[in-house]
């Protein structure tokens, strides 16, 4: 049995397509530690608390 060209890259297109939403959560982690609050990976403001109640001045 052999295997032609087109199968192998069938294959490797499936595996990378496969591998984008990974690649994307990593990517969307890493801004979020720069971005985002300290000591966390979210989205969340740097500057504001959005648990806190009080409404910024």
């Amino acid at each position: 049995m052999t295997l032609s060209c087109d199968a192998g890259l069938s294959t490797l297109q499936s595996a990378a397509t496969a591998a984008i939403p990974a690649g994307l959560a990593v990517a969307k982690g890493a801004v979020g530690t720069l971005l985002g609050r300290t000591g966390t990976a979210s989205w969340l403001p740097a500057r504001t608390d959005p648990a806190s109640t009080s409404t910024p001045n």
